[in-house]
């Protein structure tokens, strides 16, 4: 028999869309024989065992073990309501900081140290930990009732079980003050929602198919507003809602435009604007309880501080109805800049620039100019006025279109840039300074103020301002990327061409002058209290800005190439008195036999792909391809 006729004999006549779905819909909702009825003594025990290796010791050990540094601490803010930053949503933390107000935590303890007692602290830590113990100990009994609704067989759900339940790094994480369990109890329970709710496809509308549509978006409000990798989730749900509708689209099908219009608004909302409100429903929380000064002010712009109760930009000029004492600045006063999209200052050093980058470009080895993120000496500058007529003692206020000269107080120099290029570009200018007693490169020292709300004074802790650089008419710019160690890792400070762009923008924060300001020389403003979206926005742009920035070489990071085979740990906690010690890495059988069976799953796969291809099986008959769709 040649080729071709055993390709042809080996065809079945075509189905059509109908066929093809009704079988398909027919091979979910049977259930194996095996399977006809809930192995409940199976699923109890699971969900025993579960909760045995999560809760069993919790109290062990008694002291801050590795991330509950960071998560206990913004439990402790919370219940203090003082204002902190940090680069995951709050939502996760929220849940954290309400298990510790159900058992009467008041956030006296700040989870300063690994190692530190909760006992010698009288923290109850225990009651902290068994809400994530609790979610942890969920994830496998969802994942037997996931696996079942998949039609999985008993062996294979007990396996899968086994694997979850034993795997020690899950057991670590979900006995600890983490967010992992919160995390990954999200994620299986927005994919066990979304299994029920698919099964259901052919009974829309009616309650079940609600409630398991809703339950899985409240599945990914969760995930999402924990950690920001949970849009993973929301992908992969939405693509999954997409084929979903391309099918229902079919017209074959015989739906009316309204009935898909309703399928599609249902979704929608379920999964769209449920997970969005959830998110969004967070912060709304978070600014709501963090109403007091505290360690996360500095991350926030100044009209985000004086929202604070405390907040030393509030001070004595914080009125009862935000009346805000807003001071002008005059030529020959010392004052600090502030970039305008974050808490960084203008700042320099006596540390020069190296000669050579690490992509080879050359430099001019001037001193430095930084943006630090911390009030400091070296942050102080002065503006200088260039017209003859006025004397140095002369109190004038520094007008918009003024040329200036801006000195740094501290190591006696102007501010600079020329036609190098800045430590991180190709494109953008490197900024430096000159010294103070030379004249040679006056020129190149000579900045305009524009001031961006187009008033003519510039006043501090209000209008923002551009200066832009006279000779070669670039704007001074934070560039939001940090210099490597030889620039203590601080801002990159530089020229931009594009005088638009809003890392351009300055402010003055603060302003350090023996000057005594007559009433007229100081300007009361009522500043609008910011509302919920002015500060979500803000605090989105933060989070990013500095999650983008974090270094990459953490000393407990990891590559992906790293996990399958579990190359590296991580120490999470060590009593040496003891010889006691909390290694987080995964059960070797579990990662190693997981990492098999994926790769020989990829490869099965790709064998009945080209099998399929080549005509030398029909599709429909290969089943690892048929029971994926």
């Amino acid at each position: 028999m040649t080729l071709r006729n055993r390709r042809d004999s080996s065809k079945e006549p075509r189905k059509s869309i109908n066929e093809k779905e009704t079988e398909k819909d027919n091979l979910i909702q049977k259930k194996p024989c095996n399977q006809e009825k809930f192995p409940m003594f199976w699923y109890k025990i699971v969900l025993s065992i579960s909760f045995l290796t999560r809760f069993l010791l919790l109290n062990h050990p008694d002291q801050v073990v590795f991330d509950e540094v960071h998560f206990g601490k913004f439990a402790s803010y919370y219940l203090r309501r003082e204002y902190y930053f940090d680069v995951h949503p709050p939502l996760g933390k929220l849940l954290i900081a309400l298990a510790g107000y159900l058992v009467r935590y008041d956030g006296h303890f700040l989870f300063d140290k690994i190692g530190l007692s909760y006992i010698e602290n009288n923290v109850p830590y225990i009651g902290m930990r068994a809400l994530l113990a609790a979610l942890g100990s969920c994830i496998a009994p969802i994942t037997f009732r996931l696996l079942w609704e998949m039609n999985i067989g008993l062996h294979g759900i007990l396996l899968a079980c086994l694997f979850i339940v034993f795997d020690t790094a899950l057991v670590v994480q979900s006995r600890l003050i983490l967010l992992d369990a919160i995390l990954l109890f999200g994620i299986i329970f927005s994919t066990y929602s979304w299994t029920k709710f698919y099964k259901l496809r052919n009974k829309p509308f009616e309650n079940d198919w609600w409630k398991w549509l809703v339950l899985t978006g409240l599945g990914l409000g969760l995930t999402l507003g924990t950690k920001m990798v949970g849009l993973f989730i929301i992908f992969v749900v939405g693509i999954a809602t997409i084929l979903d509708l391309w099918r229902l689209l079919d017209y074959r099908r015989g739906l009316s435009d309204m009935t898909v219009l309703k399928h599609f608004l249902a979704r929608a909302v379920c999964l769209i604007v449920l997970p969005l409100g959830i998110y969004l429903a967070s912060f709304y929380i978070h600014f709501a309880i963090l109403t007091k000064s505290g360690p996360g002010d500095h991350h926030m712009s100044t009209k985000f501080q004086t929202q604070l109760i405390g907040s030393r930009l509030a001070g004595d000029s914080f009125r009862k109805n935000f009346n805000f004492i807003i001071s002008a600045v005059y030529y020959g006063t010392n004052v600090t800049i502030r970039s305008h999209v974050e808490n960084v200052f203008l700042h320099s050093h006596k540390e020069r620039y190296p000669l050579r980058h690490n992509d080879k470009k050359v430099s001019s080895q001037g001193q430095q100019v930084t943006g630090y993120s911390h009030e400091d000496n070296n942050n102080h500058w002065r503006f200088h006025k260039i017209d003859a007529k006025l004397m140095e003692s002369d109190k004038v206020i520094i007008k918009n279109g003024d040329i200036v000269r801006l000195e740094h107080v501290a190591t006696k120099s102007f501010l600079l840039t020329h036609d190098v290029a800045s430590p991180l570009t190709m494109t953008n200018m490197e900024v430096t300074t000159y010294p103070f007693n030379e004249t040679l490169r006056y020129n190149e020292t000579l900045w305009k103020v524009e001031i961006n709300e187009e008033k003519s004074d510039l006043y501090s802790l209000h209008e923002t301002f551009r200066l832009v650089h006279l000779k070669t008419k670039v704007s001074l710019m934070n560039y939001g990327k940090n210099l490597p160690k030889w620039g203590f890792e601080q801002r990159e400070i530089n020229g931009l061409k594009d005088n638009n762009a809003e890392a351009t923008y300055w402010l003055i924060q603060s302003i350090h002058s023996d000057l005594k300001f007559e009433k007229d020389e100081i300007r009361s403003s009522n500043i609008v209290k910011l509302g919920f979206w002015s500060k979500f926005l803000e605090l989105q742009s933060t989070m990013l800005s500095v999650n983008s920035n974090l270094k990459d070489d953490h000393p407990f990071g990891s590559r992906p190439e790293h996990w399958p085979l579990m190359r590296r740990g991580v120490s999470f906690w060590e009593d040496k008195e003891k010889s006691q010690k909390i290694y987080m890495i995964g059960n070797p059988i579990v990662w190693v036999m997981g990492f098999i069976s994926f790769a020989l799953l990829l490869i099965l796969i790709t064998i009945e792909l080209i099998l399929a291809r080549r005509g030398l099986a029909n599709e429909d008959k290969c089943k690892i391809i048929h029971g994926i769709l």
